[in-house]
């Protein structure tokens, strides 16, 4: 079987369309999941800190906010960051959320 011309178009576009709509619906989901929240003050930004040698977002956040649930704080962190995975590097600059 030999495709003419419009043939090999249509095919193209049968594969074209279906790529472009997946790139287009995660790319959606990446914008609507990536930024916090406005509607939660938890997420809001609030000081800005420098990640030093020797730190984690564990030890940013008991040494910022020692009263807080620190585990928590880490992933409200991560989530304000766009983080996903806990791994800092000296020099990083990390928001951390505003005070309640």
């Amino acid at each position: 079987m030999r495709l003419t011309r419009r043939g090999r178009l249509v095919m193209i576009g049968l594969l074209a369309v279906p790529l472009l709509v997946v790139l287009w619906l995660t790319a959606t989901a990446r914008a609507g999941a990536g930024g916090p929240d406005s509607s939660d003050p938890s997420l809001r930004p609030g000081k800005t800190v420098v990640v030093g040698h020797g730190d984690s977002l564990w030890t940013i956040a008991q040494r910022e906010r020692p009263r807080d649930d620190t585990q928590l704080l880490v992933r409200r962190i991560m989530d304000l960051n766009n983080l996903s995975t806990t791994i800092v590097r000296p020099g990083q600059r990390l928001r951390l959320p505003a005070h309640d």
